[in-house]
């Protein structure tokens, strides 16, 4: 099992890659590749009180917020997390790749270590230079990245991308491990 921590700024096209190396990964490297997001089970949360799934700035905010207070109470999001991957682990049995998205640096670089994970940066110049709304959207070049994918040509130089990179990480030699 390997696990990448993927960040960048909004629309800087990780989804977009993610889903690449996804269908790549199947395809041209036989490897189980899941999209798994530390926001999701705040996402969750959220919807229980009320917010209606947008990615305007005051929700992008209020995310954020909420994931503080998520982490700071009893780290719920890595807890998730760490239970969604032992899970699929154990039912798919190898040759399994995640794609871990966590915007907050300081989280990048804790689970980096304790769980021999590598982080990816997306970049795209278009998007940079845009106003942010929170503190884990400002602070995404506060991290050392293992990976940094520029996006700033076609889809079909992003498809390249993709393909390579995800033979390179097919053939490096290193394993994570969810503790």
């Amino acid at each position: 099992m390997k696990i990448i921590l993927v960040n960048g700024m909004p629309e800087s096209g990780k989804t977009t890659f993610e889903k690449l190396l996804k269908l790549y990964g199947l395809h041209i490297c036989h490897l189980n590749v899941n999209i798994l997001s530390s926001i999701t089970p705040i996402k969750e949360i959220a919807k229980e009180i009320g917010w209606k799934g947008t990615k305007t700035p005051k929700d992008r905010k209020f995310l954020s917020d909420l994931k503080d207070l998520c982490t700071e109470y009893n780290d719920y999001p890595v807890y998730w997390l760490r239970s969604k991957i032992i899970a699929i682990d154990e039912f798919h049995c190898g040759n399994m790749i995640f794609l871990v998205d966590i915007r907050e640096p300081e989280e990048i670089e804790r689970l980096k270590k304790e769980w021999n994970a590598k982080a990816l940066l997306m970049r795209r110049a278009a998007v940079e230079n845009n106003k942010q709304s929170n503190h884990a959207d400002m602070n995404v070049f506060n991290c050392e990245y293992d990976y940094i994918i520029e996006n700033n040509g076609t889809e079909e130089d992003l498809r390249k991308k993709a393909k390579e990179f995800i033979v390179e990480i097919k053939n490096e030699k290193w394993e994570s491990k969810v503790k």
